[in-house]
């Protein structure tokens, strides 16, 4: 018994903030009705939601969300079909 005890591992909770929405009601009865008598609360629903849309954005849309210029101008350059050019080369 004391060998399960040991493999036992207390899970870790990440930070998180709490932040207030509004929903439109519509699309908040949608979500609560898909969400009866499944074991999901609707923090968790939104949170899963939300990634899989920030995996399914563009390129440059995640870079510019990040404020990174150099990824924005890689992301516009692949768009086009051209590599972007170095610092050095846009003198």
């Amino acid at each position: 018994m004391k060998e399960d005890i040991k493999k036992f591992k207390i899970p870790i909770s990440p930070e998180t903030t709490t932040k207030s929405i509004r929903f439109p009601n519509d699309l908040l009865g949608q979500v609560e009705t898909l969400l009866s008598g499944k074991n999901c609360s609707f923090t968790a629903f939104v949170v899963e939601a939300v990634r899989v849309a920030m995996t399914m954005l563009d390129e440059d849309e995640v870079a510019s969300a990040s404020g990174d210029a150099k990824k924005q101008e890689e992301a516009q350059h692949k768009k086009r079909g051209r590599p972007a050019k170095k610092a050095a080369e846009r003198i």
